[in-house]
C-alpha cells in the first residue's frame, strides 16, 4: 500500500490504483452514487506532465504525472486499463489493474504517478479507459509522451 496524495480543498483522500509502474493514484472525489448501471462510466481530461523528456532523464525512469476526470453513474468503478505504443502503433505493455475506493463515487478525478523510461527515444501513446463492476467500458483517451 501506498502513502495517498494530498488533499486538495473539497475533495476527499481515498482511493488508489496498483500497477507495477504506478506509485499510487488518489481520488478527488465529487459526489456520491450507488449501485450499478448499465451505463458504461466517461473518462475525460487525459494528461501526462510533463509530456516530454530528454533522453536518459533520471537515470531512464522519469516520474510523470497522470490525471483524468471520470463520471460513472452507477458509481462502480472497477478497474483501469493502460497500454503503450510506439509510433508505429505497435503495442509495447498493457496492464489492467482494480481501482480501489471508487465504490459509491460517480464522478470525480483520479490522479497519480508513474515512472516513464527514458532510455528509448520517440513518441508513446499511452492509451486508457475505466470499466465498472458489470464490465462496461468507457471511452478510451490517449496522451502523449515523448522521449527525445
Amino acid at each position: 500500500m501506498c502513502e495517498m496524495g494530498p488533499k486538495m480543498p473539497g475533495q476527499s483522500r481515498a482511493g488508489y490504483f496498483n500497477l507495477a509502474f504506478v506509485s499510487c493514484f488518489w481520488l478527488g472525489l465529487c459526489a456520491q452514487g450507488c449501485g450499478s448501471s448499465p451505463t458504461p462510466p466517461t473518462i475525460s481530461n487525459f494528461s501526462l506532465s510533463p509530456g516530454i523528456a530528454t533522453l536518459g532523464t533520471a537515470g531512464g525512469k522519469a516520474q510523470v504525472s497522470l490525471q483524468f476526470t471520470f463520471e460513472d453513474v452507477g458509481g462502480d468503478l472497477s478497474s483501469l486499463t493502460i497500454t503503450k505504443y510506439d509510433a508505429d502503433g505497435i503495442l509495447l505493455y498493457a496492464s489492467t489493474g482494480p481501482l480501489n475506493g471508487t465504490a459509491g463515487q460517480t464522478s470525480g478525478q483520479i490522479g497519480g504517478t508513474m515512472k516513464m523510461d527514458t532510455q528509448t527515444e520517440g513518441h508513446f501513446v499511452y492509451e486508457l479507459f475505466v470499466t465498472d463492476s458489470a464490465g462496461a467500458a468507457s471511452n478510451k483517451l490517449t496522451a502523449t509522451f515523448v522521449v527525445s
